[in-house]
C-alpha cells in the first residue's frame, strides 16, 4: 500500500523548496496532481478520511511520513527541478508555448529583413537623390556668390563709367575754354557759353580728328611710296638708295635690287609679285616725275 502524505505542513515544505529551487515563480496555484510529480515513487498526496486531521482536513506530518520520507521528497524535488529549463524555470508545456512564440518572433524578423532587402534599391536611389540635392545646394550657393561678385563688378564698372564721363566732360570744357581764348586772340566774337556753341565745337573737334586721321593715312602712304619696301630706307635722289623700277613696275631701292640679283642670279625675282628680272630690267626712277 502506498504511503500517504496528506499533511498541509508537508505541502508547505514542498512549495517552499520549489520556491528556493526556482526563485521568482509563483507556486501558490499549483495543483495537487502537479505537486504529486515531485513525491517519491510509491507515495501519494491525497486527502485522508482519518478522523485525526487538522483544521484543513490533513493528517499531521509526523504520522504521514518519517524523516526518511522527507529526505526522499527533497531528493525528488531536486530531481524534478532538473526537468525544468534551468535558465527559464519553465515546465514542459510552457516550453512548447515559448518555442511557438520564439518561432513567431523569428518569422517576424525574417519578414523585416526581407522587406529591408526588397527596399535596398529604393533606399540607394533615395540616398543618391539626397546626395544630388546636397551637391545642387552647394552649386547654388557658389553661383549665388559669383552673381554677387558680378553685380559688385558691374556696380564698380558703372561708377568708373560715370567717372570717365565726368572726366570727358571736364576735358571738353577745357578744350572749349582753349578755343575761347584762341578766338579772343584772333578777334573772333562768339558766344562760347551757349550750349549750342559747345555742341558745334564738339562737332568741329570730331571733324578735326577725322581730318587728322586722314592726314596720318596720307602721310603713311607717302612714307611707303618714298621708302623701299624691302629695307624700309628712305629713297635718295642719287646713290645706291635711289629708287629703281623693275620689269613688273614695282619700285624698290637700287641697293636691294642689285643685291638680290647678285645673290639669286637668274632666279632673282620681284619681292612683291615674284616676277623674275635681269640687270637690264632695272631702270632708274625720277622722284619728281615718275610717281
Amino acid at each position: 500500500m502506498p504511503l500517504k502524505i496528506a499533511n498541509l505542513s508537508l505541502k508547505d515544505k514542498l512549495l517552499s523548496h520549489l520556491g528556493n529551487v526556482m526563485p521568482g515563480r509563483d507556486f501558490s496555484n499549483i495543483t495537487e496532481s502537479t505537486l504529486q510529480k515531485f513525491l517519491p515513487e510509491g507515495q501519494v498526496y491525497v486527502k485522508d478520511d482519518d478522523d485525526t486531521v487538522d483544521d484543513y482536513g490533513f493528517k499531521p506530518l509526523e504520522r504521514a511520513a518519517s524523516d526518511e520520507n522527507l529526505a526522499e521528497v527533497k531528493k525528488l524535488l531536486r530531481a524534478g527541478a532538473n526537468t525544468l529549463i534551468p535558465h527559464h524555470g519553465l515546465f514542459p508545456y510552457e516550453i512548447k508555448e515559448e518555442n511557438r512564440k520564439h518561432k513567431i518572433e523569428v518569422q517576424k524578423l525574417k519578414e523585416q529583413i526581407e522587406k529591408k532587402n526588397s527596399q535596398g534599391p529604393y533606399n540607394e536611389k533615395v540616398t543618391e537623390l539626397e546626395d544630388m540635392v546636397t551637391k545642387l545646394e552647394i552649386e547654388k550657393q557658389d553661383m549665388k556668390k559669383e552673381l554677387e561678385q558680378v553685380q559688385e563688378c558691374l556696380k564698380n564698372t558703372t561708377k568708373e563709367a560715370k567717372t570717365m564721363k565726368k572726366q570727358a566732360q571736364g576735358r571738353i570744357r577745357q578744350i572749349s575754354e582753349i578755343l575761347r581764348e584762341t578766338a579772343r586772340e584772333f578777334g573772333v566774337e562768339n558766344d562760347f557759353e551757349s550750349d549750342t556753341n559747345v555742341k558745334d565745337l564738339e562737332d568741329q573737334i570730331t571733324t578735326l580728328k577725322t581730318i587728322n586721321s586722314d592726314l596720318e593715312t596720307i602721310s603713311k602712304k607717302y612714307d611707303q611710296m618714298t621708302s623701299c619696301c624691302i629695307c624700309e630706307e628712305k629713297y635718295e635722289s642719287t646713290g645706291e638708295r635711289s629708287p629703281v623700277k623693275l620689269r613688273c613696275s614695282h619700285i624698290i631701292c637700287g641697293f636691294c635690287a642689285n643685291s638680290w640679283l647678285t645673290q639669286k642670279g637668274n632666279k632673282a625675282s620681284c619681292p612683291q609679285c615674284r616676277e623674275t628680272y635681269r640687270a637690264g630690267d632695272i631702270r632708274a626712277v625720277n622722284l619728281n616725275s615718275d610717281f
